[in-house]
């Protein structure tokens, strides 16, 4: 079996995890109908903003602007552009907890089961962001972009959609 067949389960686990922990704190009636794609001048585009902590370090937030963008037609559809979107995310915080937790050492504690981030939604920043994750969907492929705010960086990955699927 190969390592992207172990990673899935444990990656759709995480974000069950994540989703559950959320879920429980908010009313799941409105988190159920709430329209995460919003349509605009021929693209679909997904916005949100959020703190994102970590078990093992509870004092630690980073603030996260996440957007997303494709066109709405002949490109992609509404449900992979979710997908594609909510898998590249969660990817990227699960870099930036492993990140966090090598730089910590011995100094961070944390049980192997244990999902190694949260991310709490807000409605809207709470000032600066820390920092933006940009993904870009075309009929070309994907290119993602995360800007770091406090230091004023960026860094810029594009793929074709072979690359993405191979």
């Amino acid at each position: 079996m190969s390592y992207r067949m172990l990673f899935i389960p444990s990656l759709i686990f995480a974000c069950l995890i994540s989703f559950k922990a959320n879920a429980a704190e908010t009313d799941y009636e409105k988190e159920l109908l709430e329209e995460v794609v919003k349509f605009k001048a021929g693209k679909m585009i997904i916005q949100e903003f959020g703190l994102l902590s970590f078990p093992f370090s509870p004092d630690m937030k980073i603030q996260i602007k996440l957007y997303a963008e494709a066109p709405s037609e002949r490109v992609i559809s509404r449900d992979m552009f979710v997908g594609m979107t909510t898998m590249l995310q969660t990817i990227f915080f699960l870099q930036i907890a492993m990140d966090i937790k090598q730089e910590l050492g011995p100094r961070s504690t944390m049980d192997d089961n244990e999902v190694p981030f949260d991310f709490e939604e807000l409605d809207e920043p709470i000032g600066r962001v820390d920092m933006e994750i940009n993904i870009y969907m075309s009929k070309g492929g994907l290119q993602m972009e995360f800007v770091d705010t406090k230091e004023n960086k960026t860094d810029r990955h594009t793929m074709t959609w072979k690359d993405v699927f191979e």
